[in-house]
């Protein structure tokens, strides 16, 4: 069975984000890990190669370096080919 493509109106994700303030967004992810497998599909279906990766590590180098190769690997299997190969050079360079 195919995968259903996740619509996400990015208007109103940056509002919701706006509305609850960047540091706690960040904080209940730091105090919710279980979301971040989450986080992953729904940037895996809405951001381009780089911008997928470059994310992805600057999240990971801020908010959960103790368990970052295994958030990696989460990432990875989310990831299409593509973002798969641009997570690559990323972490590579």
């Amino acid at each position: 069975m195919a995968r259903k493509p996740i619509l996400i109106d990015r208007g109103k994700l940056r509002a919701e984000v706006r509305k609850l303030g960047k540091e706690r967004v960040f904080y209940m992810l730091d105090d919710a890990i279980e979301l971040l497998p989450v986080w992953f599909r729904v940037l895996s279906a809405t951001a381009e190669p780089e911008e997928y990766a470059k994310r992805i590590i600057a999240m990971l180098s801020r908010h959960y370096s103790y368990g970052r190769e295994k958030m990696l690997a989460i990432a990875r299997r989310t990831a299409t080919t593509h973002q798969r190969k641009a997570l690559a050079e990323v972490e590579g360079a």
